[in-house]
């Protein structure tokens, strides 16, 4: 069995963990807002194509030509919700890079956890076969509790 990650953490480092996890949630949750699914898809997307373009409205509309813009948005509300989408992006890429990798770890983790029950399970398996005192019981338990699937090998379509 390839063993790919070992994770063993202090536990003053799980609560400064903890305790970082605390701060963001208080200093940033006021200031978040959810939306359903629905909400979601109908929103205009601004994304890397369309900051350019965001970008330089701005530009026009807080400068020579608010006076004819004025009256149909505001604009520093636009200058707020403009740098609010910037700084959020730039938070939400550190912490989104953080959680790719706490779920990729807790993937391996699991992966690997789960390779050496199978491995448990296969060996209780054989000791029934040469009736080893006690493996029928561990078997039966072990078995109740976990049913084989065929794994759909995973097809990347381009």
């Amino acid at each position: 069995m390839n063993n790919q990650i070992s994770i063993s953490i202090s536990q003053s480092d799980i609560d400064a963990v903890k305790a970082a996890i605390a701060v963001l949630e208080t200093k940033l949750e006021p200031h978040l807002k959810g939306v359903s699914d629905v909400e979601r898809s109908n929103l205009n997307k601004l994304g890397d194509k369309t900051q350019v373009f965001v970008d330089k409205a701005y530009g026009y509309a807080s400068g020579n030509f608010k006076t004819h813009v004025g009256g149909l948005i505001n604009v520093d509300e636009f200058g707020v919700d403009y740098n609010a989408f910037k700084l959020l992006g730039e938070l939400n890429l550190k912490v989104g890079q953080i959680a790719r990798k706490l779920e990729d770890s807790m993937m391996l983790s699991g992966a690997e956890a789960l390779d050496a029950a199978q491995i448990v399970y296969a060996t209780f398996e054989l000791c029934v076969r040469n009736g080893v005192a006690g493996a029928q019981e561990a078997h039966n338990e072990l078995a109740a509790r976990y049913k084989r699937t065929k794994r759909t090998p995973h097809i990347k379509t381009t």
